[in-house]
């Protein structure tokens, strides 16, 4: 038996169809071209009726791989699907840890992969290095160019392709809703009911904070004006605990919205304006310093 393959309702129709279409008219096709052939004469010096012979086998071979795969193939079940992890139909959002860069794909079978249209099969080397990761995970990627790291940005669902304005469901939590959670581990320095701040894992300087509703929304002017103005007061409160502690001119703030689809802002402590430029290198510092920074900040709190 082969192995068996998941497919959306969508894409198994799709495989039915051409195999209905090759087991009838290309049948059909075939077997006219053969007769025309043969009805020209001596066969064993008959170059269209040997022509004829190899399209009928080769669309004998294609029809039978299509029987084997529509005899194994299953229509997905979203009810049996884990969620939490990125899987077929997912689509993911992932960002280039060299670089920066963001691109997203849809997870598919590998008779549904359309690169064009942004759909790679679950067995190509960026299906491969996705599958099973979560968001915030960083996923390796074994391409022709080398290995390559992506960060999990973000990962929806597709629960009906062929339902026009049924498109998509959210099923992963933001990575900063798996540290409010407790679920990924940060150097945190302040939190309340409502907020929480931890120090970056990529900072642009030492010291780098980010501030973090903790109720998951996207963009921050979709935010209750109660709740955007109770940001910006706990913000001040961080950054005046920071000023404290870290040595520089004065803290810099930023919210660009487009790294994680969790509204956070950015406290950068400033000494030029070029430590709040993005597109620089990040710092990569051990675990102990990041602890004694927290620290720092931490003991602002009390001071």
């Amino acid at each position: 038996m082969g192995t068996i393959q998941y497919y959306t309702e969508e894409g198994l129709k799709r495989l039915k169809d051409e195999l209905q279409e090759l087991k009838g008219k290309g049948r059909m096709d075939i077997a006219k071209q053969i007769a025309e052939a043969r009805d020209k004469g001596d066969l064993s010096e008959n170059a269209e009726y040997d022509a004829a012979k190899d399209a009928q086998g080769h669309l004998e071979l294609k029809i039978a791989k299509l029987e084997a795969i529509v005899g194994n193939a299953r229509i997905l079940d979203n009810s049996q699907m884990d969620t939490s992890k990125v899987g077929i139909l997912c689509t993911v959002k992932i960002k280039n840890i060299k670089n920066g860069m963001t691109v997203s794909y849809t997870l598919v079978s590998e008779e549904e992969a359309d690169l064009k249209a942004g759909k790679i099969s679950l067995g190509s080397p960026f299906g491969k290095g996705l599958v099973g990761k979560s968001v915030g995970d960083i996923a390796e990627i074994n391409a022709p160019a080398g290995q390559l790291q992506f960060e999990v940005l973000e990962s929806i669902i597709n629960l009906c392709p062929a339902c026009p304005g049924f498109f998509v469901q959210k099923v992963m939590a933001s990575i900063f809703t798996k540290i409010i959670n407790r679920e990924i581990p940060a150097q945190i320095v302040a939190e309340d009911e409502n907020y929480i701040a931890f120090l970056d894992i990529m900072p642009l300087v030492k010291g780098h904070v980010l501030v973090v509703p903790k109720q998951e929304i996207t963009y921050i002017f979709d935010m209750e004006p109660e709740l955007l103005a109770g940001l910006h007061l706990f913000s001040q409160k961080v950054a005046k605990a920071m000023d404290k502690k870290i040595k520089c001119t004065r803290i810099g703030v930023a919210v660009i919205g487009l790294e994680v689809p969790h509204v956070h802002v950015h406290l950068v402590p400033l000494r030029t304006v070029e430590d709040i430029n993005f597109t620089r290198p990040k710092l990569k510092l051990t675990s102990e310093e990041m602890e004694a920074i927290a620290d720092d900040i931490r003991a602002g709190f009390e001071s």
